[in-house]
Parts: C-alpha cells; sequence; structure tokens
C-alpha cells in the first residue's frame, strides 16, 4: 500500500489506479513566488522653493533685540538673514550720500565765505545747479563705498564662520550662519540710515555716530556668531581677537584698492578744474 507518485491518491492493494487531471495539478504545480515590483515614479522637474514671507512680528522682534537672530532656523529663515544684510548694505549707502551732499554744501559754503556776489539772485538759479552736478561728478564715492561696504560684510561672514569652525564645538551649516549672522543686521541698518538724517543736521554728530554704529555692529556680529557656534570660554578671547584683527585686515585691504582708485582720479585733475569752472559758473 503507498501513494502514486503523480497524484499523490492512497493506493489500495489489487485495484487499478488511474490519476485525475485535477489532483495531479494540484501535486505537479509548483507555486511561482510573485515578484514585487519596484515603485516607480515619472521624474519631475526640479523647481526652486521660493523664500518664505517675512513676519512682521519677527521682525520687529529682531529690531528691538537682535540675540534673537539665535532662534532663526536657516532652512525656513534664511529670508531674515539676507534682509538683514540688504538693509545694512542700504544704510551704509544712504550715510555715505548724505555724507556726499553734506561734503558738497560744505565746499559751497567755504568757497562762498569772501564771495558777497555768491548768493546773488542770478547765481542762485542755473548756476547753483550746475555747480553743485560737476561737483556731485567730481567725487565718486557712492560705487567705491558700496563696493567695500559689500567686500567687507562679505569678509566679515566668512570670517566668523571659518573661526567659529575652528574653535567652536558646535557645527553649522552656511544657511543657519548667515539667517543668524545677516538678521543680526537689522538694527544696524536702520540705525545707520537714522545716522544719514543727522548728518543733515550736524557732519561732525553723524560721523561719530557712524564710527559708533559700525563698532556695534562688529560686536553684534561677534557676540552672536560666539553663541551659534558654541566658543568654549577659553577661547573667546582668541576669537574676538582674531576677529577683529581679520576685519581691520580686510578693511584696510579693500577700501586702500578702491580709495587709492579715487584719490587718482582726483590727482589726474578731475578736481584740478573744479574750481576753475566754479569761477566761470560766477555772474
Amino acid at each position: 500500500m503507498g501513494f502514486c507518485v503523480h497524484c499523490g491518491v492512497e493506493l489500495k492493494d489489487y485495484e487499478p489506479h488511474r490519476c485525475t487531471p485535477q489532483a495531479a495539478e494540484v501535486v505537479t504545480a509548483s507555486p511561482v513566488p510573485s515578484v514585487q515590483q519596484p515603485f516607480q515614479t515619472e521624474p519631475r522637474p526640479y523647481t526652486r522653493e521660493p523664500l518664505p514671507k517675512l513676519e512682521k512680528g519677527k521682525l520687529v522682534s529682531l529690531l528691538k533685540n537682535p540675540m534673537r537672530a539665535l532662534e532663526l532656523n536657516g532652512e525656513s529663515d534664511l529670508s531674515y538673514g539676507l534682509t538683514g544684510i540688504g538693509l545694512f548694505l542700504a544704510g551704509i549707502l544712504f550715510w555715505t550720500f548724505s555724507l556726499k551732499r553734506n561734503v558738497i554744501d560744505w565746499l559751497l559754503y567755504r568757497y562762498s565765505l569772501n564771495r558777497s556776489d555768491l548768493f546773488n539772485t542770478t547765481f542762485l538759479g542755473e548756476g547753483l545747479s550746475t555747480i553743485r552736478q560737476t561737483l556731485d561728478e567730481n567725487l565718486p564715492i557712492l560705487k567705491p563705498m558700496l563696493l567695500i561696504s559689500i567686500g567687507s560684510l562679505l569678509a566679515l561672514v566668512i570670517f566668523m564662520i571659518a573661526l567659529g569652525s575652528w574653535m567652536g564645538t558646535r557645527k553649522a551649516n552656511w544657511k543657519n550662519s548667515v539667517a543668524q549672522i545677516g538678521a543680526a543686521q537689522l538694527s544696524s541698518g536702520i540705525m545707520l540710515i537714522a545716522a544719514g538724517l543727522v548728518l543733515f543736521v550736524s557732519l561732525k554728530i553723524g560721523l561719530i555716530l557712524f564710527g559708533v554704529l559700525l563698532l556695534v555692529a562688529l560686536y553684534i556680529t561677534i557676540h552672536v556668531s560666539l553663541q551659534l557656534f558654541q566658543v568654549p570660554a577659553a577661547k573667546v578671547l582668541l576669537f574676538v581677537t582674531a576677529a577683529v584683527l581679520l576685519q581691520i585686515t580686510a578693511l584696510i585691504f579693500i577700501s586702500g584698492y578702491y580709495i587709492d582708485g579715487v584719490l587718482e582720479d582726483l590727482r589726474l585733475g578731475s578736481l584740478s578744474t573744479l574750481f576753475s569752472e566754479f569761477e566761470s559758473l560766477l555772474p
């Protein structure tokens, strides 16, 4: 007594056996494992995600307390860092524009001290406008100041990231660094615009205020960087000293390059003929 090797049915002694097709299929058919096809999706074109909109409340908070910049995240708050950098540069430009206008007024005033005819009604018309235009064209300080500001601010951010990555115990990517260091410049940008307005009242006070604000902006930037990269207390003095020396070196190098170009233009005669044209415009 046994079993059929084809269909598996039990065999009885002395009885004929014929395999049925259904039983044979059950035994002989081997199950085929299903192969799961990998999940495929159609490739989507790359689209750059727009920067999130600025929130008024967060901007006001950053203006009141620049250290709130440490609460920002580089992925979602990068726009605040870029806005802070842009506002800082705008403040520098506005202050420079105000300085240029006041320097022109000072030149006109100094030249006219011994010229009573300078203020007659004829000269105060087209003549004064022409002289102002001539002075404006021969004092090219806006473009050099913009380039100096961009170069110095870029160098400052690079120095902070490099020194922080070297001395700090916490690593921060470039987005976090730009978001937090840049957003800390918002209040400095507003104050620089205010310093530009002060120039129209007092040239001396405006110049002093400008220097003080630059030092304050440097202090805020260093302080934010110390917290951002978690620089140990034992290395704070070294960090601050290196940051200040590097920034002064970069500022001297960058400003020296552009200021030398401006002074060279002046030495080539752009101002040498200015006061002769000044005389020709007088009635």
